[in-house]
């Protein structure tokens, strides 16, 4: 079989991690539970966050691997003393845009296809992305259908299998916009109702775009798609004159905050799915005390990360809280995000060079966490 997940097999893979606690967590707007996992009882708590982006399946699957072999001390962990720690997993943060996403990839992926197969689909839909970042590099107003789009222009709402309705149902009318191309469904990045959890902040400029009814369109090869509309690169808030948090996003912001007030929170890894980047600077406050301590702090880590990876460093320009990630490294100490694979084209494209680009990015992380935590006078 082949690597790539969806829902239900995670959940399968979720019930057979026999050694994690399942904890207390929150519904999303279509009832659908945030998986929240605890391993350990030490004092120094570390969070680990997969699946902001419906899209970006393989932070998904990296998490499950880091819960797999540190709760059952495989591989990379099996002498790994985890006594001084207590880890809390998320691997889905955004349930919902990766049902969307997973049900459009099963249009053309099947859960039994065989690996060799899979990964031949999965490197021409990573050769097409980069061709279409091409083009629009050459023409960045060529509003036409996306070669990667055209892959996957027969997945539609209907490919969303029955037992999620109200999810479906929403999904048809968000598509049911004419302004959405074909095929667009299969880089799904938003939850159920179109909004992008890392755009929803009260802060972020596109609130001003929706407000004075601009057309805007999203970036590189996704410039077909407009991104002041509800859709698959999703929009920040469903009420422009009633600004609202996610579910998703309050449910994150409260674990870190309840931890951090009793002075127990170590650390948080967001992990995203392409680039090879790490993203550890703080948006820079009125308190320039503060923010150079945060920024050294995560300069450590970032740099014991980037030993392993040979991961980018990403400089964060922003002057104010545009990204919910960036509003975190900012609020929580030792807050890093992790763009995990060098191969691009999200969701398919890190699957499309098994040997080279799928095993070392999950292997390297995973190296790149254990010593990490190794060094405890960092954590």
């Amino acid at each position: 079989m082949n690597y790539i997940l969806d829902y239900e097999l995670i959940n399968d893979k979720l019930q057979n991690l026999k050694n994690l606690k399942k904890n207390k967590s929150v519904k999303t707007r279509f009832g659908y539970e945030i998986p929240y996992y605890i391993y350990g009882s030490g004092s120094k708590h570390i969070v680990f966050v997969g699946g902001t982006h419906g899209s970006e399946i393989i932070s998904v699957d990296f998490v499950l691997n880091l819960m797999d072999e540190i709760s059952n001390k495989k591989n990379i962990f099996k002498d790994f003393d985890s006594s001084d720690y207590t880890f809390h997993f998320i691997p889905v943060h955004n349930p919902e845009g990766f049902i969307v996403s997973t049900s459009a990839i099963r249009t053309k992926i099947s859960r039994d296809m065989p690996l060799s197969e899979c990964e031949k689909i999965c490197k021409e839909y990573y050769l097409k992305y980069k061709i279409d970042d091409i083009n629009v590099n050459n023409d960045k107003n060529d509003r036409s259908l996306k070669e990667h789009q055209k892959m996957f222009k027969n997945a539609t709402y209907e490919c969303i299998p029955d037992i999620h309705p109200k999810l479906k149902d929403s999904i048809k009318n968000i598509f049911s916009n004419d302004k959405l191309p074909p095929g667009s469904m299969i880089c799904y990045r938003a939850n159920g109702i179109g909004i992008e959890l890392n755009r929803n902040t009260i802060f972020n400029h596109g609130l001003e775009d929706i407000k004075n009814k601009r057309e805007v369109y999203a970036t590189n090869r996704y410039n077909n798609i407009l991104n002041t509309i509800p859709g698959p690169i999703g929009i920040p808030c469903n009420n422009i004159d009633n600004f609202e948090y996610e579910i998703e996003n309050i449910f994150l912001y409260k674990l870190l905050d309840n931890l951090d007030k009793e002075n127990k929170l170590s650390c948080c890894f967001l992990f995203h799915g392409t680039g090879g980047e790490i993203y550890y600077k703080p948006i820079m406050t009125l308190d320039k005390k503060e923010y150079k301590k945060k920024l050294k702090e995560n300069y450590k880590i970032a740099k014991i990360y980037q030993k392993y990876t040979d991961y980018k460093f990403m400089d964060n320009k922003d002057k104010i809280f545009e990204s919910f990630d960036g509003f975190l490294r900012t609020a929580f100490k030792k807050t890093l995000l992790i763009e995990l694979s060098k191969m691009g084209g999200n969701p398919i494209g890190p699957y499309g060079d098994i040997k080279n680009n799928y095993i070392p990015t999950i292997s390297n992380n995973l190296i790149a966490i254990r010593n990490i935590l190794d060094k405890k006078t960092i954590i």
